[in-house]
């Protein structure tokens, strides 16, 4: 299994790798605080968590999912369990012609 994501146009492919009850790989929301980048509504931007020795605060079993502003549309299949006050941000990733 690839780790990483990969981006296709408007839509976001995430694979999760998991050690234990560590989760490297997030969804940044607007609730979640990025070291590199700020969600602007007038920007787009595309951005992956890459968290260190954090426990899992979002499940991820998505595929083909599309984001608009870090809101979750009718047409995305998510599991998530959020706690993001406890996730940080280490790196941040964005990518000018993927919309969040």
């Amino acid at each position: 299994m690839q780790h990483g994501t990969i981006y296709r146009g408007d839509t976001m492919l995430y694979d999760t790798m998991y050690r234990g009850d560590t989760c490297s790989m997030a969804l940044c929301i607007e609730e979640t605080r990025c070291s590199m980048s700020l969600y602007i509504e007038e920007t787009r931007c595309c951005m992956a968590l890459f968290i260190e020795e954090t426990r899992c605060c979002m499940t991820l079993c998505i595929e083909e999912t599309r984001y608009s502003m870090a809101l979750f549309i009718e047409e995305t299949r998510c599991c998530m369990t959020l706690c993001i006050e406890e996730t940080r941000c280490s790196m941040a990733l964005c990518i000018e012609e993927t919309r969040c």
